[in-house]
């Protein structure tokens, strides 16, 4: 149809008139795509991230640097150097200097998720998934540190994005896993997720976007029987706090997990359910065929998985 190829081509040129008017990203000559859906990204921005001076949020370190810097610089009152002027180990350790080693670098990291968050709004990007790494080892069991010190800085952050209307959300890592049978990574990923829940609410977001900031977990391991990790699960779920309950979030993966072997936990337990097209296409489920067409019919049921909760459904 003649009209229909009309319109489209008239869409098409508004379109790249609206994104030739953006003044292009940092350190680019190229524009930005014109694009109008809902899209976010995972911690990195790289047109920021190589910029001068770097904007980034997930800045880290060693623990053996945290152990280096318990001593003062040779020249306490220069500012450190790679070469000239560096932690002197011939003078005592102060274990709290070390500490504020690795604070101000979380400091450094959340400052700049307000950059980040205005480039965002600036190019369209209204949806963002904070790094985990923001505040380094905050989690570790030796070297773990509560963030009530950067309070102020991502109370600031947050004032930003309930402003602007951005959705931010967690992702802790593939070693956070509350299923798994050893105590040790039961406790340390019990630890991991206090600390995300912790960031989160410090943002001190509006309602809605702070219950929209959700932590999304895969279950892990299978450990050679998924019934028995299901179970482990259910009884180390019971342990979590109400402000990680409220928050956490299980999404199918491309290895173990499918949509069916999560979805009835998830309605048990009442915690929504990521769904991952890319991941579902690659899972073998012997329940459901590859592809969009044959998982519609679990839309209804995933989807109450977070009206239940009223949190803003991620896909």
């Amino acid at each position: 149809d003649m009209n229909i190829v009309e319109e489209t081509a008239s869409l098409e040129n508004e379109v790249g008139e609206r994104g030739a008017k953006r003044p292009p990203p940092v350190n680019s000559d190229q524009l930005p795509l014109p694009w109008t859906g809902r899209l976010g990204y995972a911690c990195l921005n790289t047109y920021l991230r190589t910029a001068n001076p770097p904007v980034f949020s997930s800045r880290t370190c060693r623990i053996s640097s945290i152990l280096e810097h318990r001593h003062p610089l040779q020249d306490p009152s220069q500012p450190e150097h790679p070469t000239k002027n560096r932690p002197d180990k011939s003078k005592p350790a102060d274990p709290n200097r070390g500490l504020r080693y690795i604070q101000d670098i979380g400091l450094n990291n959340a400052r700049d998720i307000v950059k980040m968050l205005r480039w965002n709004d600036k190019y369209g990007i209204k949806f963002m998934r904070l790094s985990s790494e923001m505040f380094p080892f905050a989690s570790h069991a030796e070297y773990g540190y509560s963030l009530a010190f950067a309070s102020e800085v991502l109370a600031t952050a947050g004032k930003v994005a309930s402003e602007l209307g951005h959705r931010v959300t967690t992702h802790p890592g593939q070693f956070t896993q509350i299923g798994s049978p050893k105590k040790e990574v039961v406790a340390a990923s019990i630890r991991d997720l206090e600390y995300h829940d912790e960031m989160l609410s410090l943002l001190s977001l509006s309602e809605q976007l702070d219950r929209d900031a959700v932590m999304i977990l895969h279950m892990g391991g299978v450990y050679g029987d998924k019934q028995a990790t299901l179970n482990r699960f259910r009884e180390n779920y019971q342990k979590l706090s109400e402000g990680v309950k409220n928050r956490l979030v299980l999404e199918n993966d491309d290895v173990s997990w499918s949509v069916h072997d999560l979805l009835p936990i998830c309605e048990e337990l009442n915690i929504p359910l990521v769904l991952d097209f890319h991941h579902h296409n690659i899972i073998f489920d012997p329940s459901i065929r590859e592809g969009t067409q044959g998982i519609i019919g679990l839309y209804d049921r995933i989807r109450a998985t977070w009206t239940r909760k009223n949190i803003t459904q991620k896909m």
